[in-house]
């Protein structure tokens, strides 16, 4: 990833799982990183994350899969609505608790 990008995200992600990934490779060798802001108390966000959760799904079983990578950045204060929302997102994430890089 680019160092601008290093330096906004960090150097580690998380999966829904809440497993640490590194997050140098994104971005880079052609690969396109989608940054998705968004929260679990907006209709308009949690009919998004259905969207982009099938297209998301559909494109990485696809022929360049592996070129596609999104960042889910939360707006969320509570860390129980956080983990409820992206429990439901198959795509990497800011941890919730590194709330100075939201």
């Amino acid at each position: 990833m680019s160092e601008l990008l290093c330096q906004l995200l960090g150097e580690r992600l998380t999966d829904r799982h809440q497993a640490e990934v590194e997050s140098s490779p994104l971005g880079t060798d052609g690969r396109l990183l989608a940054l998705y802001f968004g929260c679990s108390w907006s209709p308009a966000c949690r009919q998004f994350t259905v969207l982009l959760s099938d297209f998301y799904g559909r494109f990485k079983e696809g022929e360049h899969g592996e070129l596609l990578e999104v960042v889910f950045i939360s707006s969320e204060e509570e860390h129980k609505p956080w983990q409820e929302f992206v429990g439901q997102m198959p795509w990497l994430m800011l941890p919730f608790q590194d709330k100075e890089r939201k």
